[in-house]
């Protein structure tokens, strides 16, 4: 029986483990986009030296990169990169900076058309079949720079947002939600409900642009 509680144990450390590097943020524009963010819930910062003394972390570690600022609301860790690469999963490119914190709280669509139903412009991004973290990364970067005010994905398929996502989109995550739906079709046409027009295309696809969309897909 003693074997068993051990095992269990064994077992739930892993999954604990596992959890946290999922819960991983790194790479600079992610760390500093979501130590900026006030709906974020961050449990540890872990720097390089040359990263703490690095410019877009002075308002938390100072020029010196040796001076926790009042700012900073959680421990600084100062560690080699190689034992940040260890947090980390296998491969991640940290730039000497890591956070791990609590997942931002998930937003449905039905409360972004509420938000957005009487305003004059509005653009959600929309994704169908997206895999890959990078693409959807990338994609959130660009949604955010068009002021979208939402990137949508469908719940089946699509990955969970990771560090490896979270450093792809370069802070972008935090200005924009990300929304899982799991019937596509049905919920454009809740969003055609509320925005002037859509527009959908295929990679193949030629497209003028006669005029602002709402909705691209």
């Amino acid at each position: 029986m003693a074997k068993s509680k051990h095992i269990s144990g064994k077992n739930a450390k892993r999954r604990k483990d596992a959890q946290n590097k999922r819960n991983w943020i790194y790479g600079t524009h992610a760390v500093t986009a979501a130590l900026a963010n006030p709906a974020r819930r961050n449990e540890r910062l872990v720097l390089s030296a040359e990263a703490a003394r690095s410019p877009q972390f002075y308002p938390y570690t100072g020029p010196d990169g040796n001076e926790q600022s009042p700012r900073l609301a959680l421990r600084l860790e100062i560690m080699p990169g190689p034992e940040i690469g260890a947090l980390l999963p296998p491969g991640a490119v940290h730039q000497g900076a890591a956070l791990l914190a609590e997942p931002l709280e998930q937003v449905g669509l039905d409360t972004i058309l509420e938000e957005t139903a009487k305003q004059e412009h509005v653009a959600l991004v929309v994704l169908d079949q997206a895999t890959d973290p990078r693409n959807i990364g990338a994609v959130a970067r660009t949604a955010a720079a068009l002021g979208a005010a939402c990137l949508i994905v469908t719940e089946r398929g699509a990955p969970e947002i990771t560090g490896a996502l979270a450093k792809a989109a370069s802070g972008a995550l935090e200005q924009i939600p990300l929304v899982r739906v799991t019937n596509l079709v049905r919920s454009l046409g809740e969003i055609k409900k509320v925005v002037s027009g859509a527009l959908a295309w295929t990679p193949r696809a030629r497209i003028a642009w006669p005029r602002p969309i709402s909705v691209a897909a």
